[in-house]
C-alpha cells in the first residue's frame, strides 16, 4: 500500500470511498486502515450474529459487503481489524490491479519467498489434529475477500525471511503495533497464531508459529526475547 502511494497510484490520505465508489460508508483512508485506525472491527459485527466455525463462509467467493465496510468504533483509536484489510485489499485491485501481485512484488520479504501461497496443497499444510485425530479444517478466508487479512500460507522459514526484511525499516513498520519497547505483529486464524516482535532497544527479533495455543504465543516469543539478556 505504501509502494501503491509512492509510485502516485493512491492518495494514502483520500477517502476510500473516494477510490472505491462502491463503499459508499468508507469514509476513512487508505492510512487509516494500514494502521488500524479506521474505526471497523476485527470482523463485521454481522459475523458475530450467528456464530459459525467460519466466520468467513459467509463470504466465500464474493465481494465484501457493504454495510460490512461501515466503521463503528472512533476513528484514530487503534483497532485491529481484518476487515480493514480487507477493504485494503478491495483497494489495492482498484489501484494496482491485483493486491495478491502486489504484495509479492511489494512487501519486504515476500518477494523472495518460495512458499508464499493462497492455495496451499493438502499435504503442505500445518493443521491442528482434534480429539478425534482427525486434522482442523481451516478457515475459508483465502476463498473471499478477507484473503488479504489472512488468507496467505507459507513455510516458517518464509516468515522469519519477512520478519528479517520486514524489521530492518526504520520505525515501528506500517500495520505494526509498538508497545512496552517493542514492535510486534501478530496474526491468528481458528487454531493457528504467529507473532513478530522486535525489541527497539537492540533490534533483536523473536518469530513464533503455534497451534492451539493461543496467546500463550505471545507469552513464548516474549521469553525467547528474556533468555538473551
Amino acid at each position: 500500500m505504501l509502494v501503491a502511494g509512492r509510485r502516485g497510484l493512491l492518495d494514502l490520505d483520500t477517502e476510500v470511498r473516494s477510490v472505491v465508489p462502491r463503499l459508499s460508508s468508507a469514509r476513512y483512508t487508505a492510512r487509516d486502515l494500514l494502521e488500524h485506525h479506521s474505526g471497523l472491527l476485527r470482523v463485521p459485527w454481522q459475523m458475530l450474529v450467528r456464530p459459525a466455525r467460519d466466520p468467513y463462509r459467509r463470504v466465500r467467493d464474493r465481494p465484501l459487503p457493504e454495510r460490512w465496510t461501515r466503521p463503528i468504533g472512533d476513528r484514530g483509536a487503534f483497532v485491529y481489524s481484518n476487515t480493514g484489510y480487507a477493504v485494503l485489499g478491495e483497494v489495492l485491485d482498484t489501484v494496482t490491479g491485483s493486491w495478491w501481485s502486489s504484495v509479492r512484488d511489494t512487501v519486504p520479504g515476500a518477494g523472495r519467498s518460495t512458499s508464499l501461497t493462497l492455495e496451499p496443497g493438502r499435504a503442505g499444510r500445518a493443521l491442528l489434529v482434534g480429539r478425534s485425530g482427525v486434522a482442523l479444517e481451516p478457515w475459508s478466508l483465502a476463498e473471499g475477500p478477507f484473503a488479504s487479512a489472512g488468507g496467505a500460507w507459507s513455510t516458517f522459514d518464509d516468515l522469519t525471511g519477512f520478519a528479517q526484511a520486514a524489521t530492518r525499516e526504520e520505525g515501528c513498520p506500517p500495520g505494526w503495533a509498538r508497545d512496552r519497547g517493542a514492535d510486534l505483529i501478530i496474526g491468528a486464524t481458528r487454531d493457528a497464531r504467529a507473532i513478530i516482535v522486535r525489541r527497539i532497544d537492540d533490534g533483536r527479533v523473536a518469530v513464533v508459529h503455534s497451534l492451539g495455543l493461543g496467546p500463550a504465543t505471545d507469552a513464548m516469543a516474549v521469553e525467547l526475547l528474556r533468555q538473551e539478556d
